[in-house]
């Protein structure tokens, strides 16, 4: 490095702001101290050197040289493993002096004993400032140092003693979480065998199976799980409660080959912080036993043993004793950190995402890791001192202000400055070849001959602006205890370039910069400075291993944003001629969601038909699903994590039971007495009522509804079609009479009658409104009743209903009467005849008639197949060639059982006797008739006497019929009034002539 005296002055933040005491800095560069801390002409070396921040006062001490890298390699040195690998942890005697911590025989370490000061270790600084490793319970933890080899050692390791992998345990007695099996060969996955358990692990030969349901978990180690409170069944399980700082629960069974919750051999899942809580299901491997278990777990977080760096933190004196202006600054703000006033009790948290804390009275504080999320407070604490303003004086040396002078150059510095408080030195230049890297110092003394110390301040350059303005440079440095003379300005002549990574990426790419030459590099503080054209290495690597594909990477200059740089993949190679922004081009990878998908097709979509309390556990885990599906492969844990809480949910998730109303009410017909019912459909009934208990004796869910209700139906269906057992057929029905629409039979009581062929049923012997001149079969059977079915139909009783009888139609209508035809008026369904029911016609008229003749028209209603033929209507006199004349209508046929009944089957058997008396009595009434045809004509002669009597005799004589027509007696017609009379009477006679003679025919 080249030395040369500027009036300027660079000055570069330690990655803080603020005034603060100076902190030793070390930057790593194959193993060489590259800062060193300041140097003074008297020097100090050895054990007894401080690490911790202090106060400087005259006559104090600070390593210098090459005995600050001898200081620190032994301070580093006494925290690294020994040759051996078994790391050893200074311990504090009482006298202060550090010695190895011994091993016992055993291979337990011992823990950290508490000082002679009775204060608690882990709540005071080691004595001298030494930093001791904490150790916890059996195995002691490493501080952040590097091995032998150059590869970082996990956090947390175990103590392996003769070979076996015990388990880490804390300060409290907590299982850790191991990190390497027993041969140091990494994390053991999940599906590993738990070493160092009492029970040994019985591989078992495929087929062959075993009653062994013996489980090993990572909170049990060394014993019998039968041996565990509880009888194992499900109601009284095998309890066990373990605490843990572990962040999953292991439990594996003994017999490979056995079942737990339905996995084979293994169950894993993740541990929240606190009580946890696993029921767990064990069936071995030949199915013959069942034994559950309980097992509690409380998950107490990680104990931190690392310590705050000392070298980050810088201090803002307070003004006075009592004043509270004091401040510490350097926090990281990602961080969580406690701070402590020694003799207070309480530990304070620094503010979140605060880089220092301030209003702070003078005095020794310690500062802590603060709790997280996963981690317990720190148990070691580094000691700061927050000292009252002692200003110092600061001036140029004269070498360097006739520098300045000689070439126009103002430098500017502050005139004094407090002990720990920054100090920044800025100039401006024409160029920006240069690097600063150390300001030389001498402190001023008053006295001649006294002792004056001198030394280098390391500190931090910056260098900005452009050509036309100007480049300004900056260095900042840590005020010491001492007045001082700036002597001289130590420098690299070149062009220096940073190389950063866009901020987008911070929290989803690292970048890694190798330079080909370490040389040609300069770190002050946390910045790093790459030569002019030296070459650059850039490689890009995603926080989240395998979230990301790096496609290209690509630089540009944070002057113009220009591209400068570009290669494929995560690596980038270049000269450096500027100070350049690192991008790159992304592909993300999707985690891996399979077994995600497995378990999210065991979800019903209708949550609402699980129970409550797994329909709310599942609709609460399923609210994050999105989400979770958004993660990357590098957050595959986070996936896995929930899949198997997902998983858990799933196989504590239970169906609302199938609803069963239905066939319980099916059931609840079901007739108490089976006896009386057919027995093919009892054994029908019996069978569905069978398949109907089923989802009630094995508690169907709500999957099965479906089935439940077809099972109801069959049920319905086979109660439906219950028939009791008929009674005994009875015999035909009686018949008792029949009429044009009636037939009566003769009841008999717990009988029905069937008209219908037994389409109908009635109880009455009844059957009326049937039709007439029809053919009926009358059949009965028994009723049902309460002990029996329907007897089966009796053979039928044959029976025919008789033809209706109709009521005479009225008299004929004249239309028209010419001199050899008579036209009445016709009616549909009657029939005409003028020859006094000799012969009829269906037409009303009548021709080829005698002229100037007198005619007398009938009609009657036409006997059909269900009716006979009515009675005569009232007799229309007409004559052929005049207008009707004015007679009494003829009677019409009275309507007689006689006259209208049809002739019923005749008697072929009948007596000749009877015949020949019907024969004289024809001859008799024709006798009569001649008799009645002179009285006639007797009675004609004396109407002439007296007409008016005659008159009032034909009214006494004429029928009184309902159906008579009477047709008014023209007037001024020149025939005898008697004349009519006697036609009248003659016609009478005849009439009742005829009557009679059919009468005896009957």
């Amino acid at each position: 490095m080249k030395r040369k005296f500027l009036a300027f002055l660079l000055t570069v933040s330690l990655c803080m702001s603020g005034g603060g005491i100076a902190a030793v800095v070390q930057a790593g560069n194959m193993g060489e101290t590259q800062l060193q801390p300041e140097t003074q002409s008297e020097s100090h070396t050895g054990p007894d050197a401080e690490s911790e921040i202090q106060n400087g006062t005259e006559g104090e001490t600070a390593w210098t040289g090459t005995e600050a890298a001898v200081g620190a390699a032994e301070s580093e040195e006494s925290e690294k493993k020994t040759a051996s690998g078994t790391l050893e942890p200074e311990t504090e005697p009482a006298s202060g002096t550090l010695e190895p911590e011994t091993e016992p025989a055993s291979g337990t370490l011992e823990s950290e004993t508490e000082p002679a000061s009775g204060i608690p270790e882990s709540e005071t600084e080691p004595v001298r400032g030494t930093l001791e490793p904490g150790t916890e319970s059996g195995s002691t933890l490493e501080s952040e140092t590097e091995p032998a080899s150059g590869i970082p050692e996990s956090e947390t390791e175990t103590e392996t003693v003769s070979g076996t992998l015990q388990p880490e345990t804390d300060a409290d007695g907590n299982v850790l979480e191991s990190e390497t099996n027993a041969e140091g060969n990494g994390i053991l996955p999940e599906t590993s065998r738990i070493q160092g358990a009492a029970l040994p692990i019985q591989q078992y030969s495929a087929g062959i199976l075993s009653d062994v349901t013996n489980i090993e978990t990572n909170i049990s180690y060394q014993e019998d799980s039968l041996s565990w409170p509880g009888t194992g069944t499900e109601d009284d399980p095998k309890t066990k409660t373990g605490n843990t700082a572990s962040s999953r629960f292991i439990a594996q069974t003994v017999d490979a080959q056995a079942t737990i919750n339905g996995n084979i051999n293994t169950y894993t899942r993740q541990l929240d912080y606190g009580k946890n809580v696993f029921d767990l299901e064990v069936v071995s491997s030949d199915g013959s036993k069942t034994t559950n278990y309980r097992i509690t777990v409380n998950r107490n977080k990680k104990a931190q043993n690392n310590t705050p760096p000392f070298y980050l933190f810088t201090i803002i004196a307070a003004t006075t004793g009592d004043s509270q202006d004091g401040g510490i600054v350097g926090f990281d703000p990602d961080k969580k950190y406690d701070y402590q006033r020694q003799g207070d009790t309480e530990w304070k948290p620094v503010p979140d995402n605060a880089d220092r804390i301030q209003n702070l009275l003078a005095g020794t504080y310690f500062v802590r890791y603060g709790e997280t999320d996963d981690t317990r407070a720190g148990i070691n604490s580094v000691k700061v001192e927050v000292p009252v303003q002692n200003p110092r004086t600061i001036e140029i040396g004269s070498g360097l202000q006739q520098f300045l002078n000689s070439n126009h150059i103002q430098l500017s510095f502050p005139q004094s400055a407090t002990s720990g408080e920054n100090v920044t030195i800025s100039a401006v230049l024409p160029v920006n070849t240069y690097m600063i890297t150390g300001v030389d110092w001498s402190q001023k003394v008053t006295t001649s001959g006294g002792f004056s110390a001198s030394g280098t301040f390391t500190g931090a350059c910056s260098v900005t602006g452009n050509p036309t303005d100007g480049y300004l440079y900056e260095y900042t440095f840590t005020m010491n205890n001492y007045d001082l003379i700036l002597e001289n300005i130590v420098l690299e002549q070149s062009s220096y370039y940073m190389v950063r990574l866009d901020d987008i990426y911070k929290f989803i790419l690292n970048i890694e910069v190798t330079p080909s030459d370490r040389n040609e590099v300069i770190t002050n503080g946390y910045m790093t400075n790459y030569k002019e054209n030296a070459g650059i290495t850039v490689k890009i690597t995603p926080v989240q291993s395998g979230s990301y594909s790096v496609d290209r990477v690509f630089a540009v200059n944070d002057l113009d944003g220009q591209e400068l740089y570009s290669q494929i993949g995560s690596e980038l190679v270049f000269n450096i001629g500027a100070n350049i922004t690192v991008r790159a081009d992304l592909t993300p990878i999707p985690a891996d969601f399979d077994a995600l998908n497995i378990v999210r097709k065991k979800i019903p979509a209708d949550l609402t038909m699980l129970e409550y309390s797994s329909m709310l556990e599942i609709s609460n885990l399923l609210t994050t699903e999105a989400n979770i599906r958004k993660l990357l492969k590098g957050s595959q844990s986070f996936v896995d994590d929930y899949v198997q809480r997902l998983s858990d949910a799933v196989y504590r998730m239970k169906y609302r039971p199938a609803v069963l109303d239905e066939i319980n009410a099916q059931k609840q017909r079901i007739p108490a007495d089976l006896s009386i019912y057919k027995p093919e459909q009892v054994n029908k009934l019996n069978d569905a009522l069978k398949a109907a208990q089923e989802p009630i004796d094995d508690n169907w869910d709500i999957r099965r509804q479906n089935e439940v209700d077809a099972l109801a139906g069959d049920l319905r269906s086979a109660i439906d079609a219950l028939e009791k057992i008929p009674a005994p057929t009875p015999d035909a029905p009686e018949l008792i009479s029949v009429t044009d629409t009636t037939i009566i039979v003769k009841e008999v009581s717990g009988q029905e009658y069937s008209a219908d062929n037994g389409a109908t049923w009635q109880q009455s012997g009844v059957f009326s409104g049937l039709s007439p001149a029809s053919d009926y079969e009358i059949v009965t059977r028994v009723s049902e009743t309460a002990t029996s079915g329907c007897s089966l139909s009796s053979s039928p009783v044959k029976a025919a209903t008789d033809k209706s009888k109709v009521t005479a139609p009225q008299t004929p209508e004249l239309l028209e009467a010419t001199a050899d035809s008579v036209t009445v008026k016709s009616v549909d369904g009657q029939e005409y005849s003028i020859d006094g029911g000799k012969t009829w016609q269906d037409s009303g008229k009548f021709e080829k008639l005698d002229s100037s003749k007198k005619y007398t028209v009938i009609t009657r209603i036409k006997e059909t197949n269900t009716a006979y033929a009515s009675p005569y209507s009232g007799a229309l006199e007409v004559s052929t060639d005049s207008l009707p004349v004015e007679s009494e209508t003829m009677e019409p046929e009275t309507e007689t059982e006689e006259v209208t009944e049809p002739e019923t089957e005749t008697d072929t058997d009948q007596p000749e006797t009877e015949t020949d008396q019907n024969e004289s009595e024809i001859k008799q009434s024709e006798s009569e008739i001649t008799q009645t045809e002179s009285e006639t004509k007797q009675t004609e002669s004396e109407v002439k006497k007296n007409q008016d009597e005659t008159k009032k005799q034909v009214t006494d004589t004429q029928p009184d019929t309902k159906n008579a027509v009477s047709n008014p007696v023209k007037t001024g017609d020149s025939t005898p009034i008697a004349f009519y009379i006697g036609i009248l009477s003659l016609a009478v006679l005849l009439f009742a002539a005829f009557l009679l003679i059919r009468r005896r025919r009957n």
